[in-house]
C-alpha cells in the first residue's frame, strides 16, 4: 500500500549491467525500516510482459537522534581501541631496550638475536598499522559530525601530523628490516633509536590527542542529552493535551525513556572524571528525582483514568 518504484535506465540488449546504490533518488522517512528489491521485465507484449525479481533487502533509516548515537559510540571504540594500542606500544619501547642491552654486551649478533629481532619488527609493523588504522577511523568519524567546532578542527589536524608520522615510521621500519638482513649490527641499532625517538614522540602526540578527543566526546554527548531532554518534554507536553492518546501505556514509555536519559547522565558522568580536566558539569540528580517523582504520579493517576489528576505532573 505504500510501495514506492523508481526506474533504472537499461540498454535493450540481451545482456546489461547496472549500478544502483539505495536509497538514490527516492526520498525516505527516518526511523521506519524498508524492503526493497529489483525487478526486470520482458519485451513480450504479445504473450504478456513476464517479470523476475531479485531478493528482498532491508534497510533502515536512521533518524538523526540515531545518527549521533552511532556515531559517538564509534568514537568511544575508537578512543578506547586508541588507548590499548598505546599501553601495547609502551611493551614494543620495553622489547626495544631488551635489544639494546644486548647489543652492547655482544660484538656480534648470532641467528638467535637477528630472530629476536625480527619478531620486533613484525610486531612493531603491526603496532603502527593498528594505530594509522584506529587514526584514520577516528578521523572519519569526527568528520561526520555537523559541527565547525575549534577542537574538533585541531584534533583533525593533529590526526592528519599522526598520519605523516606513521609514514616515516614505515619508510624506518622497512630500512631495518634489510639492515637485519645484512646483520649491518652498528646502523641497525642506530636507526632502531631513531625509531624508538620517533614512536614515542607519535605515542605522546596521540596520548594527548585521546584526551582531547575524549574531552570532544564529553561535550557532544552533554549537548545530545540536553537535546533529548527538550524532546522529550515536548513528547511529554504533547501527550498531556491529548485526551485519546493520554493513558497509562504512553505514560510508561515516556517513564522508560527519561529512565535512560538519567543512565546516559550517570555515564557521563562518569567519562568526564575520567578526564584529566574535567569539565563543569551541573549535578542534576535533585531535578531528576523530583522529574521522576512526577512522571510516577503522572502515570499512578492514568492507571486510575485520572487524566486531569495526570496532566498537572505531565507539565510540570
Amino acid at each position: 500500500s505504500q510501495s514506492k518504484k523508481g526506474v533504472l535506465p537499461i540498454k535493450n540488449g540481451t545482456v546489461d549491467q547496472f549500478i544502483y546504490s539505495f536509497p538514490n533518488g527516492l526520498s525516505l522517512e527516518k526511523g521506519l525500516e524498508y524492503e526493497y528489491y529489483f525487478e526486470v521485465f520482458d519485451n513480450d507484449a504479445v504473450n504478456g510482459l513476464k517479470s523476475s525479481k531479485s531478493s528482498v533487502y532491508l534497510h533502515y533509516e536512521l533518524t538523526n537522534s540515531q545518527k549521533e548515537d552511532k556515531q559517538l559510540k564509534e568514537q568511544q571504540e575508537n578512543i578506547n581501541s586508541l588507548e590499548k594500542s598505546l599501553k601495547n606500544q609502551d611493551k614494543q619501547f620495553s622489547e626495544l631496550d631488551k635489544l639494546e642491552k644486548l647489543n652492547k654486551e655482544k660484538s656480534q649478533l648470532d641467528f638467535k638475536d637477528q630472530k629476536k629481532i625480527d619478531q620486533f619488527l613484525e610486531k612493531q609493523k603491526k603496532q603502527d598499522q593498528m594505530m594509522k588504522e584506529f587514526s584514520k577511523n577516528l578521523s572519519k568519524n569526527l568528520e561526520e559530525f555537523k559541527s565547525t567546532d575549534k577542537e574538533k578542527e585541531e584534533i583533525i589536524r593533529r590526526l592528519e601530523e599522526t598520519q605523516k608520522q606513521s609514514e616515516i615510521n614505515e619508510k624506518l621500519l622497512k630500512e631495518l628490516e634489510e639492515l637485519s638482513k645484512k646483520l649491518q649490527k652498528e646502523e641497525l641499532f642506530e636507526k632502531a633509536d631513531k625509531l624508538k625517538q620517533n614512536s614515542k614522540n607519535q605515542s605522546k602526540n596521540l596520548e594527548q590527542l585521546v584526551e582531547l578527543t575524549k574531552r570532544f566526546y564529553v561535550e557532544k554527548k552533554a549537548e545530545q542529552i540536553a537535546d533529548k531532554l527538550n524532546d522529550l518534554a515536548k513528547k511529554q507536553d504533547k501527550l498531556s493535551e491529548e485526551k485519546e492518546k493520554n493513558t497509562s501505556e504512553k505514560q510508561a514509555e515516556i517513564n522508560k525513556e527519561f529512565k535512560e536519559l538519567s543512565k546516559e547522565l550517570d555515564e557521563l558522568k562518569e567519562q568526564n572524571e575520567e578526564l584529566k580536566s574535567p569539565l563543569e558539569l551541573p549535578d542534576t540528580k535533585p531535578e531528576e528525582k523530583s522529574v521522576e517523582e512526577d512522571l510516577n504520579k503522572a502515570k499512578e493517576k492514568l492507571d486510575n483514568k485520572n487524566q486531569e489528576g495526570a496532566k498537572p505532573k505531565q507539565k510540570s
